[in-house]
């Protein structure tokens, strides 16, 4: 590094793990989704502006909504959802990719319908990890990629399902929200993935 950067911030700390601590694997069976036009504000990732290397993914705000938009729940088959990660890029130009794999019961009417909205549509997704906090696939930067399958099966012991697989580029891991999602149901916390007010 070039002896004359200014404005280079040390946020690394050491990364412990205790014995016996659990860390869930998965995704809770749902997610949200609401159409980028209906959001007024995107909310800031911390980055190095972030006071600890905990927060520096961390979405401390919540997102602007325009006036009786809501974010809409949509329910999955449980444990068959599957969010990953990976890195991207050159040297100088690093960035990541975020995924989600979301896997809905059934080939019905409105499952169908959902998703061939999807396909030419710009959304952007929250899902909750399995203990709750809940993550953003989405940015102001990049438009989330849809890919969008279904299998009816053949056999009484098939599955029908559908999948809706979501990807984006991000120059975070798919950044972990702490604010409210506001519901047809209720502000949902974003940190634990439960109903506050309704």
């Amino acid at each position: 590094m070039a002896k004359n950067c200014t404005g280079d911030i040390d946020l690394y700390e050491n990364v412990g793990f205790c014995v016996g601590q659990a860390s869930l694997p998965g995704m809770r069976p749902h997610f949200y989704m609401i159409r980028r036009e209906d959001i007024v504000t995107f909310p800031k990732v911390k980055g190095t502006a972030a006071e600890s290397m905990e927060d520096v993914v961390v979405i401390k705000d919540a997102f602007v909504l325009a006036a009786d938009k809501k974010w809409k729940k949509v329910e999955l088959i449980e444990g068959e959802s599957e969010p990953s990660c990976e890195g991207q890029g050159s040297e100088g130009s690093r960035s990541f990719l975020n995924r989600v794999s979301l896997v809905l019961p059934g080939t019905e009417k409105k499952v169908s319908s959902l998703i061939s909205l999807l396909n030419n549509d710009d959304v952007v997704i929250a899902y909750p990890q399995r203990g709750g906090a809940i993550r953003i696939i989405g940015n102001e930067m990049f438009r989330v990629q849809f890919e969008l399958s279904q299998n009816a099966g053949k056999a009484v012991t098939d599955t029908a399902q559908t999948t809706i697989n979501a990807s984006v580029s991000d120059v975070n891991p798919a950044p972990f929200y702490e604010g409210v999602l506001k519901t047809e149901d209720g502000d949902i916390d974003g940190k634990t993935d439960t109903l506050v007010t309704v």
